[in-house]
């Protein structure tokens, strides 16, 4: 089943291994842009499986030059903190009240893909961002232990000298 899938990934097929006692029971899948692909996408959406996540402009099968096109007058693109591209396979184009308010009072209105996304993702991302602070740790213990062995080493060649 997975080699069905045109130009499979490492990504794409651990997805499809990860999913493959959940295919064909209307399960929806969030996952960020280091494995969405259209090619994935379509391929769960035949097997009853939505998909919704980031994706990255020069996967193969995205439009290309997709970052630089320019919006017809009287069209507009939605943008939080920075600029992202996203497929949803469970998604019509909406938006959503996210019953929040920037600083002027005004409603904060988002596309629906984004607002499910960051539902749906929720878990993830506070993992990642866990994942992040323990490799600061892990480097500030690593340097930590350098400077350790390196006195260690002094007081040992200094003990021998005495």
């Amino acid at each position: 089943d997975r080699l069905d899938l045109p130009a499979s990934t490492l990504a794409s097929t651990d997805v499809l291994s990860l999913n493959e006692n959940l295919s064909d029971k209307g399960y929806n899948i969030y996952m960020d842009n280091w494995f969405s692909s259209p090619d994935l996408f379509l391929h769960l959406q035949a097997r009853r499986t939505n998909a919704c996540g980031t994706v990255r402009t020069h996967r193969k099968n995205m439009p290309p030059d997709l970052h630089k096109i320019k919006l017809r007058e009287g069209k507009q693109s939605w943008r939080d903190k920075k600029n992202i591209c996203m497929l949803s396979t469970m998604h019509f184009v909406s938006m959503k009240d996210t019953r929040k308010q920037d600083a002027d009072g005004n409603a904060i209105i988002k596309p629906s893909v984004a607002v499910s996304y960051n539902e749906g993702i929720g878990g993830v991302d506070r993992s990642d961002q866990q994942v992040m602070t323990h490799k600061s740790v892990r480097k500030f213990v690593k340097w930590l232990k350098k400077i350790f062995l390196y006195i260690v080493g002094m007081c040992v060649i200094n003990s021998h000298l005495i």
